[in-house]
């Protein structure tokens, strides 16, 4: 009975003991092969041709950021900033980035509060992607990219000009052909213009400007509609552009314009389309005398012996394809003049 008993219970530590070896072998197989949560991993990154993460565009005239996730996770809801000389200049928010996947902005200088500032110097420059750590990363150390920079963007600069090789007096004159071109001797149907130029100082051409120059004669607008330009829309560095508007074209109540002085206001690129190393050289206010018409010598016989020589005449050319009689009523000329 005894022996019975010691086998008996020998048998019970024996199945325990493999119970256990087999339990706690199969709870170490387990858990040796559990797989790691799936975490994103954001980055700067640097795209082919570029210097770096952060990279000035003289293009685009503005600044490029390129980051990617190089986790195996979805990235969602963060932000990303881009700092120069310690101040935030942009904010991008993205709602979702994909594992692989390769992002980039831009901010144009344009938008900067002084990018004039930014012209030929040296500036730290940091990007940081999500700055709030709302995303759960594998690595939390690889969310930013610092460089300090030399920028050079060139940029354009427009302001009044005087021509050198035409008899001007001022970058804007009323008169004939003669004058505005150097035309000589100036044809008989050349009529009467008001020009103005306009040169680019600055280091790139300056595009997109001509269409938002604003003109006043007297007080009153001049439409754009009326300003033929030659020269080339977008001027190089160095050179220059004149527009000429046909009087019979400057709609103003009082009729038309008479000899003598009359006050003009104009500014370049008033919607400020062009970013330009000063933008506070772009408007002008001053006189323009209307000189008088050429001579002409009429002289009556009959009823005005002695009278009539040598009277001035204010003379308005209608071009060949002009007639536009609204135009020559708003001008206070009847049609049967």
């Amino acid at each position: 009975m005894r022996l019975r008993s010691k086998a008996t219970f020998g048998l019970l530590v024996f199945i325990l003991t493999l119970l256990c070896a087999v339990f706690l072998g199969c709870s170490s197989t387990n858990t040796g092969s559990a797989s790691p949560v799936p975490m994103a991993e954001l980055s700067p990154h640097v795209p082919d041709g570029w210097p770096g993460p952060i990279m000035s565009d003289q293009e685009s005239l503005s600044f490029k950021i390129a980051w990617t996730n190089q986790g195996n996770a979805m990235a969602e809801e963060y932000t990303i900033v881009l700092l120069i000389d310690g101040e935030q200049v942009a904010e991008w928010y993205k709602p979702v980035t994909a594992p692989g996947k390769i992002k980039t902005q831009r901010v144009r200088l344009k938008v900067l509060t002084n990018p004039a500032s930014l012209i030929n110097s040296r500036h730290d420059l940091e990007l940081i992607i999500d700055p709030q750590n709302t995303v759960k990363e594998s690595n939390e150390g690889s969310n930013s990219f610092s460089t300090r920079q030399f920028l050079s963007f060139r940029l354009p600069d427009l302001e009044p000009h005087l021509p050198e090789d035409l008899s001007w007096d001022q970058p804007v004159v009323f008169g004939g052909t003669d004058l505005i071109y150097g035309i000589i001797p100036p044809p008989p149907d050349g009529g009467y213009y008001m020009a103005y130029s306009v040169t680019n100082s600055g280091g790139a051409a300056a595009a997109s400007w001509g269409g938002s120059t604003r003109f006043t004669v007297n007080g009153l607008s001049l439409s754009q509609a009326y300003i033929n330009q030659t020269g080339g829309t977008e001027p190089q560095p160095g050179a220059f552009v004149i527009a000429a508007v046909p009087f019979w074209k400057i709609v103003v109540t009082e009729g038309p314009l008479m000899p003598g002085k009359h006050q003009v206001d104009w500014t370049i690129d008033g919607a400020n389309s062009v970013l330009e190393v000063d933008e506070g050289n772009n408007s002008l206010s001053l006189e323009v005398e209307f000189p008088t018409t050429r001579d002409r010598t009429l002289f009556d016989q009959v009823d005005q012996p002695e009278e009539g020589e040598n009277l001035v005449h204010l003379v308005y050319v209608l071009p060949s394809d002009g007639l536009d009689l609204m135009a020559w009523t708003k001008n206070g000329i009847s049609t049967e003049q």
